[in-house]
């Protein structure tokens, strides 16, 4: 049997691990996110902390799912908001590709979904953490999306310097014209 526990253990464990090596990203020269290349510890670190804060996270939806919303309106809401948001976050970073979404730099994209928002991705992200809380609320639910929707508030601050240093002028303008969220 799955221990409920040890899934909530892990991914906080992982989520504050990616929270103070960004911070330390933040203050020093050691720059966790985004990497400075694909073979870096960088990179390696954060995809392995990624997956052991994001994994358990929807196995304990998935086992918690009995204890979801009693009031049928706001689980259908939630369950909702969540599916649609996540289906079209994995959409917008299929677009986005590989390399952008792993930290790389690729080519900056400022059209489609990002002439809405600098961070299209985080944005639905974060309304299908919004609608899981409401659909299955639940401690381990609520702690693991409130961490990650602080991760994923903060994390514009740290990519906005690389932006600006990898792709100049033009994310300056980018930038001036299209809000960092909504």
């Amino acid at each position: 049997m799955i221990n409920t526990e040890v899934l909530f253990l892990t991914s906080m464990v992982a989520g504050f691990v990616i929270v103070a090596l960004s911070v330390i990203s933040l203050f020093t020269n050691i720059k966790f996110w985004p990497p400075p290349r694909k073979e870096s510890w960088q990179f390696k670190i954060f995809w392995a902390m990624f997956v052991f804060f994001s994994f358990p996270y929807f196995i304990i939806l998935i086992l918690e799912f009995e204890n979801r919303n009693q009031n049928n309106l706001f689980f259908l809401i939630g369950a909702i908001i969540s599916i649609l948001s996540l289906v079209l976050a994995n959409v917008v970073s299929l677009k986005l590709g590989v390399k952008n979404t792993s930290g790389q730099k690729d080519e900056l994209k400022v059209n489609g979904w990002y002439s809405v928002s600098r961070n299209p991705i985080y944005v639905l992200t974060i309304a299908a953490l919004i609608g899981a809380m409401v659909a299955v609320p639940v401690f381990e639910i609520i702690l693991i999306s409130i961490l990650w929707i602080f991760i994923y508030i903060c994390a514009p601050f740290i990519e906005e310097p690389w932006l600006e240093d990898r792709y100049g002028d033009e994310y300056l303008k980018y930038k001036s014209r299209v809000r960092r969220f909504i």
